[in-house]
């Protein structure tokens, strides 16, 4: 099906939301994409000195963003991450385009991001949180990978037993993270790591908590092209999502769909259709229980492999689009 135009609102650009843009570029002719800090992206000394105005500024930029776009039709919108706006935006907009079908996935816990106070504005609502679903009665759905990762790390040469990339900062992480690196330097295991911690005075703050790590933090974020590069000369990635919630992380599915084998310590995915104890290794977070048992695995199960790619971002976003 090919629809007329898509209204797409998130948060900001970054390789998964160009990639959602992209795709929905192909199932319609237009797609107006929108991201919430190009709406009203507040000056520093304004935001500091004066913040008052600076909200007054904020409210007349998001009025003028809703008539702006009131006139055009809309076959459907898609919202990521609605708590970066108020709610009288999506108010609004539910009351602008009152037969339009509006529906919201949210990639964030409700422990981390309470989206709870925007659900009457949407027709359909997702989460990838499991609990979060169970709990208020959403509707669950997992997340994706990007097509450049699929199938990425089958039968290359490799250099690393296994590897983590990831936001250093996320709750819980580099507890486990520097449990995980004593657990394994003793050992003969080659690995990746690669740790993204921001701002100078934290990392600094966080390194006299886990010296251990200083050598793998990096103040500037990984570009996707590298993220892929070593997914591809890794056996092996882990995975430890953040302690306030049960969604599986975006490393999941890009591991899976690389063909690479995953270790993680988010029981969760058991209850998954492409749960695999052949490639998918659950050990709990103290890493007792923790041992590459499938060092070098050459062989691929392509049935398995054909399967998984649900999960690959243009059948997510179909998937995610259905009403």
């Amino acid at each position: 099906m090919k629809y007329n135009n898509i209204l797409y609102l998130d948060c900001e650009e970054t390789p998964y939301t160009r990639g959602i843009r992209d795709e929905l570029w192909m199932i319609s002719n237009n797609v107006d994409c929108y991201f919430y800090d190009g709406i009203y992206e507040p000056p520093i000394f304004l935001q500091r000195l004066n913040p008052k105005e600076c909200l007054k500024q904020r409210n007349e930029r998001i009025i003028l963003f809703l008539d702006y776009i009131k006139n055009n039709n809309y076959d459907f919108i898609l919202v990521k991450a609605p708590f970066y706006l108020p709610t009288y935006f999506f108010e609004n907009l539910r009351k602008i385009f009152k037969n339009v079908p509006i529906i919201n996935y949210n990639w964030s816990s409700i422990q981390m991001f309470d989206f709870l106070p925007y659900r009457d504005f949407f027709t359909k609502i997702y989460s990838f949180d499991p609990h979060d679903c169970q709990e208020y009665n959403l509707n669950y759905y997992p997340l994706f990978y990007l097509k450049s990762f699929e199938r990425v790390g089958i039968n290359k040469r490799k250099r690393y037993d296994i590897s983590f990339i990831g936001y250093g900062y996320s709750s819980g992480r580099l507890e486990f993270i520097d449990k995980w690196l004593q657990k394994i330097l003793p050992l003969d295991i080659s690995f990746f790591l690669y740790l993204h911690t921001p701002k100078k005075r934290r990392a600094i703050l966080t390194i006299l908590k886990y010296p251990k790590l200083s050598n793998y933090f990096f103040l500037d974020q990984i570009s996707m092209n590298e993220v892929i590069n070593k997914y591809s000369v890794s056996d092996a990635m882990i995975d430890h999502p953040m302690t306030i919630q049960t969604g599986l992380t975006i490393r999941t599915f890009e591991t899976l769909g690389s063909g690479l084998d995953l270790y993680t310590t988010n029981v969760e995915i058991k209850n998954e259709p492409f749960y695999d104890s052949q490639r998918i290794t659950i050990f709990d977070k103290e890493l007792n229980n923790f041992f590459l048992k499938n060092k070098r695995r050459k062989n691929i199960n392509k049935e398995w492999q054909d399967s998984f790619s649900k999960y690959r971002i243009d059948n997510w976003v179909k998937n995610v689009i259905t009403i």
